[in-house]
């Protein structure tokens, strides 16, 4: 008679695997938030963000984790610091020493992010947490050269950081947090100067033309004569988006080796 004995190294040795790579390259954390224009689709965001962090993934050295949804009308904004400050802290235990928080549309809380940031690192840590703002980083984006007057091409950044601000509401510099060997980036929104109805126009331009763009299932919505330019200007601005993250997530892997 033979005796078969099953173990579960397999299952064991996968799972450390998974840990392992967790450990070693930073994990990418969207913060899903609400669009400006109520009449958007609020799957619409969740889509865009997925689609473009899938391809941050597949660019650089990054693990993309289940996004938290901090929407204001789904919790209480006072349980955001508590909702967020858990996450970081599972992770950071786990041997997670690179972060990026990236939000996706309007309604952010952005003081209750920081609040939950700070404390978070410094629990897991047990160490004076040190905040510095950070330039977003100069990317090139192909498809993008606008001539102004007197003043030869205008820059990438002028063009699309504007729209950038609006949707998916990254500011033009964002917050680092570090404690002991930890880092952790927070894109987030700048202040609002621009007035509501333009913002919210914009907001809505762009996430129309990223959903041409990303969203097969939904160009139905977008009537077919103008399908083609929604689409072009979403592939661009979804390009930049990709190449922003790709840059931050590179500035964070770099200063861990």
């Amino acid at each position: 008679m033979v005796t078969t004995t099953v173990t579960n190294t397999h299952m064991m040795t996968s799972e450390q695997e998974a840990t392992r790579r967790r450990q070693n390259s930073p994990l990418l954390l969207s913060l899903m938030g609400r669009v400006a224009q109520e009449q958007q689709p609020f799957s619409f965001v969740s889509e865009i963000a997925s689609h473009i962090t899938r391809r941050v993934e597949q660019h650089v050295r990054v693990s993309v984790v289940p996004a938290i949804y901090c929407d204001d009308q789904m919790c209480d904004l006072s349980a955001l610091p508590d909702r967020l400050g858990v996450a970081l802290t599972a992770w950071l235990h786990q041997g997670v020493r690179r972060l990026l928080l990236v939000p996706w549309g309007g309604g952010q809380a952005v003081d209750a992010w920081i609040e939950a940031t700070s404390s978070a690192l410094q629990r897991a840590m047990g160490e004076e947490v040190r905040r510095t703002t950070m330039a977003s980083p100069c990317v090139h984006v192909d498809g993008v050269s606008v001539r102004r007057a007197f003043e030869g091409f205008a820059s990438v950044q002028d063009q699309l950081n504007p729209l950038v601000e609006q949707f998916p509401g990254w500011g033009r510099t964002y917050t680092c947090f570090s404690a002991g060997d930890a880092k952790i980036a927070l894109l987030h929104s700048p202040k609002c100067t621009r007035q509501q109805p333009r913002r919210n126009a914009l907001e809505a331009s762009t996430v129309k033309a990223l959903t041409a763009a990303l969203c097969s299932t939904q160009v139905s919505l977008i009537p077919a004569s103008d399908l083609a330019q929604w689409k072009k200007d979403g592939h661009i601005y979804a390009h930049y988006l990709i190449s922003l993250l790709c840059a931050v997530t590179e500035s964070l892997q770099k200063e861990r080796t």
